[in-house]
């Protein structure tokens, strides 16, 4: 039986570097939303951050 991993990765496109990354077996938003508290965590957020996310069902729910 084959499983399958979901991969989410936030990355900067200024510096190209991976601030936050998580592998689910599931695809939901937990696993975007992990993905970006991971990141925030990682480093301070400038003021003036912007954000663009895939914008897939995952990133449209309230709860992200």
């Amino acid at each position: 039986m084959q499983a399958w991993l979901y991969l989410a990765v936030l990355i900067d496109l200024h510096s190209r570097r991976i601030f936050g990354w998580r592998l689910d077996r599931q695809m939901e938003t937990a696993l975007v939303s992990h993905t970006l508290m991971i990141a925030v965590n990682f480093r301070t957020t400038p003021k003036g951050l912007l954000y663009h996310s895939a914008r897939g069902s995952q990133h449209a729910t309230k709860r992200y």
